[in-house]
C-alpha cells in the first residue's frame, strides 16, 4: 500500500532526495542491473560502466548528476521504509512512483492532481485534515475528485 503524506510531514521525511541518493544510495546502484534499468528508462541513457552514464553528447557523467525525480524514485525502490518528498519530481517520475507496487511512502507538499497517473497499488492518504484509503487503480483526477469531495483540497488550498 502507498501511504501519501499530502501537506504533513512526518518526523523522518526526507527532503534532500539529491544529497540522501549521494550519501546512501549511490553504492547500492553500482552492481544492482534492476536499478540500472530504472535509471536507463527514466533518464533515457546508457550505462559507459558502473559509476558512468552516458548522456550529454556521450560524454559520461557520474550518477550524482542524475536528475532529483530519477534520485527519488530510486531512493524508494532501495529504501520503501522511509518517507520521501516527491515535489521535485516531474510527471514522467511521478507516473513511476504511482505505479510502484508493494509498501511504501512519500510525502508531497501540494498534490493537485495534474495529469492522469494510474494508482496500481492500494493507497492510504493522510492530510491535515484527515485520512482515507482508497482503493487501487483509480486515476488522479478521481483521486482529487474524492479528496474534494472527503473536504481535505479546499481546506489545504486555503490554508496555503
Amino acid at each position: 500500500m502507498i501511504t501519501i503524506y499530502a501537506g504533513i510531514k512526518k518526523q523522518g521525511t526526507i527532503l534532500l532526495n539529491d544529497w540522501f541518493f549521494d550519501s546512501f544510495t549511490f553504492s547500492k546502484v553500482l552492481y544492482d542491473e534492476t536499478l540500472k534499468k530504472v535509471i536507463s528508462e527514466v533518464e533515457g541513457v546508457e550505462f559507459a560502466d558502473p559509476l558512468f552514464i552516458s548522456k550529454f553528447n556521450d560524454m559520461p557523467i557520474d550518477l550524482t548528476h542524475l536528475s532529483t525525480g530519477c534520485k527519488t524514485l530510486v531512493n524508494i525502490l532501495v529504501f520503501p521504509e522511509k518517507i520521501f518528498s516527491v515535489d521535485e519530481c516531474g510527471s514522467n517520475v511521478l507516473k513511476q512512483v504511482y505505479s510502484l507496487k508493494g509498501d511504501y511512502s512519500i510525502y508531497c507538499n501540494t498534490f493537485d492532481g495534474t495529469g492522469c497517473y494510474e494508482i496500481e497499488n492500494d493507497y492510504h492518504v493522510i492530510t491535515p485534515f484527515g485520512e482515507k484509503d482508497f482503493l487501487c487503480c483509480m486515476d488522479i483526477s478521481t483521486f482529487m475528485y474524492e479528496m474534494e469531495k472527503y473536504g481535505a483540497i479546499g481546506e489545504m488550498e486555503a490554508s496555503l
